[in-house]
């Protein structure tokens, strides 16, 4: 095995051995399959962990995933995690802005039944965790007022999938993803609105654990696009690979063979610091 593929568990996969663990997302799908047509080059790998026997779960590149599937190419390069080295993994989550002024939004979750809110403390903002079954923690509510409602819900955790999908429906169609770090307080969020001039509701979600994604995904559910998030070290981007060699019905064998030839005429960097990348 080459050592740029052993060491970066980079992987070819037919995608049909791939279970996804989110909903994706049409608006970016798409117009990812027109640029992926014209370019005839996958940039980046979709990040995967193992299952059991030959099937893995996709924890990042939904889209990139979906649009594979939409121009019939049968694999797609992977980078394989082991999802229990917390070393290598952390495990986070999105949060989302939306325009939905506060007393709309509010009167559209109380349509939504099985669920509770209530006008909260700033505290709230850092118990992110949800149970696996009884009352508990759904999501949180920072308004651009700088309110804070705390939205819970009764049932096991397949029933609170159920209706945090009913709440990301409310707003689906324009959202703004945000990083909100695990210490944040309510000057941090007001911050963020004065960057985020449109906004009015920011929906903060809970931290998932392992055990509760691959839950979900043995049940057959999807976690709403866009909600769960994972740190990787190291990443593998920029790896530019040709679709040609994914194309076709070859075995996974050759086509990891054509993958590790291909690894072996190229250079790399490692990046130990943290980088910040800015999107063209």
């Amino acid at each position: 095995m080459n050592s740029k593929t052993k060491y970066f568990h980079l992987k070819v996969i037919d995608l049909d051995k791939i279970l996804p663990h989110e909903e994706y997302d049409s608006s970016r799908a798409e117009p990812l399959v027109a640029n992926l047509k014209k370019s005839q080059i996958l940039l980046n790998p979709i990040l995967v962990t193992h299952l059991e026997g030959d099937r893995y779960v996709q924890l990042d590149g939904m889209n990139r995933f979906t649009a594979m599937k939409l121009m019939k190419v049968p694999s797609i390069l992977t980078q394989v995690l082991d999802y229990n080295d917390q070393a290598s993994v952390d495990l986070s989550t999105w949060s989302h802005f939306n325009k939905i002024q506060k007393d709309d939004f509010l009167e559209l979750i109380s349509k939504i039944t099985g669920i509770s809110y209530k006008m909260v403390g700033e505290k709230y903002l850092k118990r992110r965790y949800i149970s696996d079954e009884g009352e508990g923690f759904l999501c949180a509510i920072v308004f651009k007022d700088g309110s804070i409602y705390r939205v819970a819900a009764d049932g096991e955790l397949t029933d609170k999938v159920k209706l945090l999908h009913k709440i990301v429906d409310l707003y689906k169609k324009d959202i703004t993803r945000e990083v909100i770090e695990d210490d944040v307080d309510l000057e941090d969020i007001t911050s963020l609105y004065e960057n985020q001039k449109e906004m009015r509701t920011l929906v903060i979600f809970p931290t998932f654990t392992r055990h509760q994604i691959l839950h979900i995904v043995k049940n057959g559910q999807l976690f709403p696009g866009g909600i769960t998030r994972f740190i990787i070290r190291p990443r593998c981007l920029d790896v530019h690979y040709p679709l040609e060699y994914l194309k076709g019905n070859e075995d996974e064998t050759v086509k990891n063979c054509k993958l590790e030839n291909y690894l072996s005429k190229k250079t790399f960097r490692i990046y130990e610091e943290s980088t910040v990348y800015f999107e063209p």
